[in-house]
C-alpha cells in the first residue's frame, strides 16, 4: 500500500520483505503465496486486493497481470462515483444559487469561465450514463443553464448538435485531442473524427478552433 505497487511473496513465513503483523489469520488460511495489489485512486492507495496460493509455488506474471487489471477496473469505478459525488453536490448549489452580488461581471473571470466550462464537460459524460430519464432532464436543465450562463445566450441557436457532437467539441474546447477524446467518452478514435466532421459541416467551419469559437458564438458551449 505504501508503494503503490504490486507485491508477490512466495515461501510466505520465511520472507524477510514483510512484516509479518498477519502471521496468524494467513496461517490460518495455509496460505503460502501471496500477492498484494493496491488499489491506487489518482495517487493514494484506496485499498488492497489479495491472492494467495495453499502452496509454495510462484504465482506467475499471467496470475499477477489478472489481479492488476481488476485492481485498475475498481480504480477507475472508484474514481468515477468520487467525481459523481462531487459533481453531485455542485449541482445541488447550481439548481438554487444564490443572487451574484457582481451579475454578470463575475461570469467573466477566466477562471470562472474554465471551471464551469469544465464543469459542464463532465456533467454531461456523467449525465449520459443516468437510467432514470426524470433525473436525467433535470439534470440536463442544470448543464444548459450553466451553458448560458458563460455564453450570455439566453434563446436556443438555430444550429442544432447531437449530445454526443456536443461532448466532442466540449473536450476539444479544452485542449482534447482526438484520441483522448474517444478515450473520455469511450469512442473509437474515427468516430470521434466522424462526430467532429459532422458538427463542423453544421457551423461551416474548416477548423477545430474556429468550431470552438462559432459554437461559444451560438451559446453551444461554454
Amino acid at each position: 500500500m505504501v508503494e503503490r505497487r504490486p507485491v508477490g511473496i512466495q515461501g510466505y513465513f520465511n520472507s524477510r520483505r514483510i512484516t509479518h503483523e498477519y502471521d496468524a489469520p494467513v496461517r490460518r488460511e495455509g496460505i503460502e503465496t501471496l500477492l498484494a495489489v493496491p488499489v491506487v485512486v489518482r495517487g493514494r492507495t484506496r485499498g488492497t486486493l489479495y491472492g494467495g496460493l495453499r502452496e509454495n509455488l510462484p504465482l506467475g506474471d499471467r496470475a499477477t497481470e489478472t489481479v492488476a487489471t481488476s485492481a485498475a477496473a475498481l480504480a477507475r469505478e472508484i474514481e468515477i462515483r468520487d467525481e459523481v459525488d462531487r459533481r453531485t453536490a455542485m449541482l445541488k448549489a447550481a439548481v438554487d444559487p444564490p443572487p451574484a452580488a457582481g451579475g454578470r461581471d463575475d461570469v467573466e473571470d477566466p477562471r470562472l469561465r474554465a471551471g464551469i466550462a469544465e464543469n459542464c464537460v463532465v456533467l454531461g459524460e456523467l449525465v449520459g450514463r443516468l437510467e432514470d430519464p426524470e433525473l436525467e432532464a433535470r439534470f440536463r436543465q442544470v448543464e444548459d443553464a450553466l451553458r448560458r450562463l458563460v455564453s450570455g445566450e439566453s434563446s436556443a441557436s438555430p444550429i442544432a448538435l447531437s449530445r454526443r457532437e456536443r461532448d466532442v467539441l466540449n473536450y476539444v474546447a479544452l485542449g482534447c485531442r482526438n484520441a483522448e477524446i474517444g478515450e473520455r467518452l469511450s469512442l473509437s478514435t474515427q468516430t470521434v473524427k466522424t462526430y467532429m466532421r459532422n458538427l463542423m459541416a453544421k457551423l461551416d467551419v474548416r477548423s477545430r478552433h474556429e468550431a470552438v469559437v462559432e459554437a461559444r458564438r451560438h451559446g453551444l458551449i461554454p
